[in-house]
């Protein structure tokens, strides 16, 4: 006890590496210069005693000093017959005894733990049994039916009859369960002037039959009495040719005598015809005969803009309520085609923000609101067409000047003139993209709790990039379809119905085939 080495007992593990001593209050093991050598043992011979290394260096005074090198352990002493010696006096009187034989100023830090051994890795999962061998692989899962079928640009479509599954849909009927039809529009849906020859356009007459959305009536196929082989008896009621309106106009198409008045029987190309033509189920309700109590359900007019968007369609669902009746209107699938803002382009260079993109969809947001609640109706939403197309129309040198003049009047925005052009180009686009957006927004979540059952609103983009500018598409007054130029409304319409959702085509051409409904085609 309190000697400054002391003996380890026997087959004890080497001491603990010797640690700095505290700064008070006993002074350093190794104080500078080193202590006086220890007093002689008693007369006995003594033990050898352990190698010490030199003290350190001192260090500089700024710099502490660095502790002590570890003392290699004493060697093991033999055993010897003489008493061990006296332990030496302590330099000073310890704070406490203390009962460790390790001197009271040292405390042994613990020795950091030997590595662990890299963990044994796990013998690999055994293989999964392979599965038991299938008697025959399962067939593959049957292709979906197909939507339509093609027939030439003048063929007619074979009648067809909706499936069971196709009949019972809640959403996207087969196009033969539409059971009645209107339209919502302006001049154009009106049909003005699709038949008037120079000065008679002058009358804006308005030929709701013949409308590619919504009218019914069949060509005249037959020649009247007077028809004869000499030209001034010739006074065919179809001019000659079973694909002309039925009028007599005094003339025939060149080159014929009236003798194929006879025999024809194909009905003028509009949506109500061609539904008429491909279904069992017959004709529908709501289209157009003619003028006045005929038009239908109808209800464009000629001039109006997107601000009576709201009213047609107030008006054109009170009609369909009336036609049908409470429990039909109900269960009875409906198709509207609504096209408006024509009237709206012709002034955008010129009236500002009340035409601007988003005032449009203003505007036409609440018909959309007044749609969307009436069960099961599908709603057509035809893109504008580039109505610029207009001011590249040859007339020939004469023609153009008359031409240029009456757009100027009816409307301005579609003239010449290259910056009012540029500015109704882009304001076509942009009316587009509202379209678009109110589509989606009404189709949406957002109206699932206010819109009718199997309700859906469908963009229609086959005019958005069709060419108008031939000559025989526009009618003499140089604005309005023609009556081939409304037939070419009704063929991209048609085909659109029949084109899913994703592969609509956005322009028709007059010499395209005509798609026909299978029975398990679907509005989309």
């Amino acid at each position: 006890m309190g000697s400054w080495f002391s003996r380890p007992p026997p087959n004890s593990p080497p001491p603990p590496s010797p640690l700095p001593l505290p700064p008070s209050p006993l002074p350093p093991p190794f104080p500078s210069p080193p202590p006086p050598p220890l007093p002689p043992p008693p007369p006995s011979p003594p033990p050898p005693s352990p190698t010490l290394l030199p003290p350190p260096p001192p260090l500089p005074p700024p710099s502490p000093p660095p502790p002590p090198p570890p003392l290699p352990p004493p060697s093991p002493l033999p055993p010897s017959p003489s008493p061990a010696p006296p332990p030496l006096p302590p330099p000073s009187p310890p704070p406490s005894p203390s009962p460790s034989p390790q001197p009271p100023a040292l405390s042994p830090q613990p020795l950091p733990p030997p590595p662990l051994p890299p963990p044994t890795p796990l013998p690999p999962p055994p293989s999964p049994l392979p599965p038991p061998p299938s008697p025959s692989p399962p067939p593959p899962p049957p292709p979906p039916p197909p939507q339509s079928t093609t027939v030439a640009p003048d063929g007619r479509c074979a009648e067809v009859t909706a499936s069971a599954a196709a009949a019972s849909r809640l959403a996207h009927p087969h196009p033969c369960s539409i059971g009645l039809v209107g339209a919502i529009g302006d001049s154009l849906t009106t049909a003005v002037n699709m038949d008037c020859d120079g000065a008679g356009c002058a009358g804006m007459a308005e030929w709701f039959e013949l409308a590619w959305a919504v009218g019914s009536s069949a060509r005249d196929d037959s020649c009247d009495a007077s028809c004869g082989w000499l030209w001034w008896q010739e006074g065919c009621a179809n001019n000659g040719v079973c694909n002309e309106p039925a009028q007599t106009t005094g003339k025939c198409e060149a080159g014929t005598d009236c003798s194929d008045c006879g025999g024809c029987s194909r009905a003028a190309r509009t949506l109500p015809n061609l539904l008429g033509e491909a279904c069992a189920s017959g004709a529908v309700l709501g289209a157009s005969t003619g003028g006045g109590g005929a038009r239908g359900l109808n209800v464009a007019q000629s001039g109006a803009r997107a601000k009576e968007a709201l009213t047609q369609a107030v008006g054109l669902v009170a009609k369909a309520e009336s036609l049908l009746g409470g429990a039909a209107y109900a269960t009875t699938w409906k198709l509207v085609t609504m096209l408006l803002g024509g009237n709206d382009l012709c002034n955008v260079c010129s009236d500002g923000g009340d035409v601007s993109a988003d005032e449009y969809a203003a505007k036409m947001r609440p018909a959309f609101e007044t749609l969307a609640a009436v069960p099961r109706l599908v709603v057509n939403v035809p893109l504008h067409a580039d109505y610029t197309q207009l001011a590249g129309v040859d007339w020939g040198f004469f023609g153009n000047l008359y031409c240029d003049v009456l757009l100027a009047i009816v409307c301005p925005c579609m003239g010449n003139w290259a910056s009012d052009l540029a500015v109704a180009r882009q304001r076509v686009g942009e009316y587009n993209g509202k379209l678009v957006e109110l589509v989606a927004e009404f189709n949406g979540d957002a109206h699932a709790s206010t819109r009718g059952q199997g309700t859906t609103f469908i963009v229609q983009p086959f005019a958005q990039h069709t060419v108008f500018s031939a000559t025989h598409l526009v009618s003499d007054d140089c604005f309005h379809p023609s009556a081939a130029g409304q037939e070419l409304l009704a063929r991209g319409l048609w085909n659109n119905l029949l084109q899913p959702a994703g592969e609509k085509a956005s322009s028709v051409e007059e010499g395209e085939a005509l798609l026909c409904p299978t029975a398990d085609a679907a509005l989309s």
